[in-house]
């Protein structure tokens, strides 16, 4: 199985914006074959939350089309198993050549991250607010606050 990432990265840096559909990158996946898995997750755009994971199952012929952000991999197959995976990209939008974006997994039955590392890239830092002000700089993460 591939891990979960985006085909494109959602930072604002590279020109993406989610409200103007006309500049919004995407995806396609043509099935040649019977049988091909994709794990999805959720409606969560940050982290791949595997309670939220589900699996779309395309058949030969069939197309799967989805925004650039969506978190998404493909699934594991015990032979070869063949599809072909397109790029769409509006003509303002830089993107680096064969790159992806990984995410991060959100594993509820797994130990708990220490306080102080990232979730996403998994650096280590000093204090928890080093940590949340890296997130915040480097992967536009915020921190909920409840009152």
């Amino acid at each position: 199985m591939q891990g979960p990432h985006r085909d494109f990265s959602v930072n604002f840096e590279d020109g993406f914006d989610y409200w103007d559909y006309t500049k919004v990158p995407g995806t396609i996946i043509l099935a040649v074959q019977d049988g091909s898995r994709i794990h999805g997750f959720g409606w969560n755009r940050i982290v791949a939350d595997l309670t939220e994971r589900f699996d779309i199952v395309l058949n030969r012929g069939d197309v799967l089309l989805f925004r650039g952000e969506f978190v998404h991999c493909g699934a594991a197959y015990q032979t070869v198993h063949i599809r072909i995976h397109c790029y769409l990209e509006p003509r303002h939008y830089q993107h680096p050549p064969n790159t992806t974006e990984i995410v991060a997994v959100f594993d509820p039955d797994e130990i708990r991250l220490p306080e102080n590392q990232c979730p996403t890239c998994g650096n280590t830092y000093a204090t928890r607010q080093n940590m949340l002000r890296h997130a915040r700089e480097k992967h536009g993460l915020f921190q909920n606050r409840h009152r």
